[in-house]
């Protein structure tokens, strides 16, 4: 933490200026916010995930009994499986 506030970088400083009310909601905000930010990276993660299935690209192993067709990356030029 000493490192992130000599950085600059922690919005949450060690020192207990302001209110104890003050820096609870400051806490809250920020949890707030950090649950915000996971709930809509997994929505959006689902939502790219629904479309490569959709579009009928392979997300895991191959089944029992098939071979996976190895396509070259359209970006990297480089297999995907």
């Amino acid at each position: 933490m000493r490192e992130l506030e000599r950085a600059d970088a922690s919005n949450e400083p060690l020192t207990l200026s302001g209110s104890r009310a003050q820096r609870v909601l400051q806490r809250r905000i920020n949890q707030s916010i950090a649950e915000y930010e996971v709930l809509n990276t997994l929505k959006q993660s689902w939502g790219g995930l629904g479309k490569h299935v959709r579009d009928g690209w392979n997300i895991g192993q191959p089944p029992c009994g098939y071979r996976a067709d190895i396509v070259p990356h359209h970006v990297h030029g480089t297999s995907m499986r």
